[in-house]
């Protein structure tokens, strides 16, 4: 499972790995999408809508099943994580 922010979006559709250079990471990460292995929480859609390409914006629209709520769950998860992993 993977864990996405926003950076990685912009990264990878953007800035490294421009489809039209690299076609075949799209397509890795909709085989992780499709996988239910890649994962972003809501407010990383809000942030590619504000700061994205409109080719992930669009993207990113149409593959809204890799967004999962921001809730209680998830913000108890990162905490362990990030109590985890300090550094």
């Amino acid at each position: 499972m993977y864990s996405i922010d926003t950076n990685i979006f912009l990264d990878w559709s953007i800035r490294r790995y421009p489809e039209d250079v690299f076609p075949a990471v799209k397509v890795e990460v909709e085989k992780l999408i499709a996988a239910g292995r890649w994962k972003a929480v809501e407010r990383v859609k809000d942030e590619i809508e504000h700061v994205g390409s409109p080719a992930l914006k669009a993207w990113a629209k149409v593959r809204r099943d890799q967004f999962v709520r921001h809730d209680a769950a998830i913000m108890k998860e990162a905490a362990a994580i990030t109590h985890a992993f300090r550094d």
